[in-house]
């Protein structure tokens, strides 16, 4: 499995000193327990998409990585602070969002490409009489 988001994603959607009061001490993000939480977040996303979505090694869909930053977003928040209205918002669209994928009402680019892949075996098997060699061709 890939990860879905790295550290320097969850610093482009934050300023390191607001990850800092939210991970860190003396002002200076604690990198390990940043990772802890992304880890946590990469490991729920695939798990929830486990029949539907594998997480590719590099370059995963942009909407994916959105959700898998707000999720870690909400969980820095939730660990030592009150969370703010609109993080709350972004949790919830984000919950939504992965749910839509899962039940395949939003479709991932690189879960487009397998379903039309096996369309197509399957026109080709069906314009085909069936025997066991056919499988080998």
């Amino acid at each position: 499995m890939g990860s879905l988001v790295v550290i320097d994603d969850i610093k482009d959607a934050k300023r390191e000193t607001i990850l800092a009061e939210l991970c860190g001490s003396d002002g200076t993000i604690d990198e390990t327990r940043l990772q802890n939480n992304i880890d946590k977040v990469n490991g729920y996303i695939a798990n929830v998409l486990t029949d539907v979505y594998t997480i590719p090694e590099s370059d995963p869909d942009p909407i994916l990585v959105d959700v898998a930053v707000r999720f870690v977003i909400y969980r820095l928040y939730g660990r030592s602070h009150t969370v703010p209205p609109a993080i709350k918002e972004d949790y919830k669209d984000a919950q939504e969002t992965l749910e839509k994928i899962r039940t395949r009402e939003i479709i991932l680019a690189d879960a487009d490409k397998r379903e039309s892949n096996d369309i197509l075996v399957n026109q080709i098997h069906d314009e085909k009489s069936f025997d066991p060699d056919t499988l080998l061709t």
